[in-house]
């Protein structure tokens, strides 16, 4: 939703003022232009200008824009890798196991628990942030997770995350039954397990006027969950306290898939990760399925 209002502003900022009609290739490219002298990535471009035609495609759907616009726009190719000065992004590379134990002694009890739950299982980021008692089914051996919503859901396809041994007993830790509905890992939960921990540390009595040295009102109050913003900052901040380069929740999905294809090989690897395409067949994606479950009870 930001990636499009950004892209839908930068429009308005050039555009404001021309007919819908009137916006041809030339403005895209022009647009477009800009977006590279900003020192945006070539994906980040590619996006951005993607963006701008599904709203044009929209218009012709409600009979705003004439068809032949959209037509032309269209014929603008995207920027292809290395065929153009856009900046190219680094490949994302999986997180070496030492860089993640580094950091244990460096994050609260949650982020490493949302960080196992990720090199457990792939989960997106998102995913991992959004994680609430009431999605996940604990009926078979092999938990499973359906995301309440997920990037390919507009093509009509489900998503789900198989949870094996090794990841349930570090959900079960965080389960909520009394309240099913709370997302299990919060910025709340997580002050609140910081503080415990430095009572519990301390060697001198507490003095009645120290019980609780909380502000009345606060300016800033921790949230309910873990935003990937806030979750990526806190990885970060435990790199530096660690002493190594920082790396991103990305790349647990990465390390996840780097062992399940060397592991289960690259079928079972696009299994678990759902990456599926959208021309899939159903008979196809229930094999996927078994073999998803199949590998989580054996590494998950």
């Amino acid at each position: 939703m930001i990636g499009i209002q950004i892209a839908l502003r930068d429009l308005r900022k050039f555009y404001g003022d021309t007919a819908i009609d009137d916006f041809g290739p030339n403005s895209l490219k022009t647009l477009r232009e800009d977006f590279i002298q900003r020192n945006l990535a070539r994906s980040t471009v590619n996006k951005q200008i993607g963006r701008i035609l599904r709203m044009f495609r929209w218009g012709v759907s409600e009979m705003i824009v004439r068809p032949e616009t959209l037509t032309a726009l269209q014929s603008v190719p995207g920027l292809k890798a290395g065929r153009s000065k856009a900046r190219e992004t680094e490949r994302i590379k999986p997180v070496a196991k030492e860089d993640v134990e580094a950091i244990r002694p460096f994050v609260s009890p949650i982020i490493m628990a949302m960080i196992d739950i990720q090199r457990l299982t792939g989960m997106r980021p998102g995913e991992v942030c959004n994680l609430r008692t009431i999605d996940i089914d604990r009926a078979e051996p092999v938990w499973a997770y359906k995301p309440p919503s997920h990037k390919l859901e507009h093509h009509d396809k489900d998503r789900v995350v198989y949870f094996g041994p090794q990841a349930q007993s570090v959900l079960e830790s965080w389960l909520n039954t009394d309240s099913p509905e709370a997302f299990l890992f919060s910025p709340s939960a997580a002050e609140r397990i910081r503080r415990q921990k430095m009572r519990a540390a301390r060697k001198s009595k507490v003095q009645p006027s120290q019980v609780s040295r909380a502000k009345k009102d606060p300016q800033f109050q921790p949230g309910d969950r873990y935003t990937t913003t806030s979750y990526r900052r806190a990885i970060g901040k435990a790199c530096l306290k660690a002493g190594i380069e920082k790396w991103h929740p990305n790349q647990l999905r990465h390390m996840a898939a780097t062992n399940l294809r060397k592991d289960f090989g690259i079928e079972i690897a696009r299994a678990v990760l759902g990456h599926t395409t959208v021309d899939m067949t159903e008979v196809y994606a229930e094999m996927d399925a078994n073999k998803a479950r199949e590998a989580m009870l054996k590494s998950g």
